[in-house]
């Protein structure tokens, strides 16, 4: 995990990206590492179900061999995260509503609960709790982030 500590640490200095000295020495780590794997999962040969897993695999580092510069992205742009541990933190709230209740009664209901989940996973971002948006909200005043200057 050097490059994600290396992108924190950049991150932190006010960088936008990873210096190139580094985007290089972890671009050919990474790339020893992707021909580590090529060479450990090569293509299968035939479509005879045990070779399945194999496939799967060899597909998986051909992602990373085909797409390496997606997969590094975060490192070229540090407003890119490692994960999309947020984005699935953001999804999981509808999802547990869908598996308890199995639907939204009405598209509108759908909506209003989306808008809410939005500004209140908007307002945790920027450190605002939840009760002090919502009483904000329900008194006519609601938080709204900071613009951001254009550039």
């Amino acid at each position: 995990m050097k490059i994600n500590t290396s992108c924190d640490d950049a991150r932190r200095r006010g960088l936008r990206q990873l210096a190139p000295v580094h985007q290089r020495a972890f671009t050919a780590r990474y790339d020893a590492l992707v021909v580590q794997g090529v060479a450990a999962n090569p293509d299968p040969d035939g479509g005879r179900k045990r070779d399945y897993y194999q496939r799967r695999s060899h597909n998986l580092i051909s992602a990373f061999r085909d797409h390496r510069r997606h997969v590094l992205r975060y490192m070229y742009d540090l407003e890119v995260a490692f994960t999309n541990n947020q984005a699935e933190r953001d999804l999981r709230p509808t999802k547990l509503h869908r598996k308890i209740s199995g639907c939204f009664r009405s598209q509108r209901g759908a909506e209003r609960f989306a808008h809410l989940r939005s500004y209140l996973s908007t307002t945790r971002k920027h450190d605002v709790p939840a009760i002090d948006a919502l009483i904000r909200l329900f008194n006519g005043d609601p938080w709204m982030p900071p613009t951001v200057p254009a550039t």
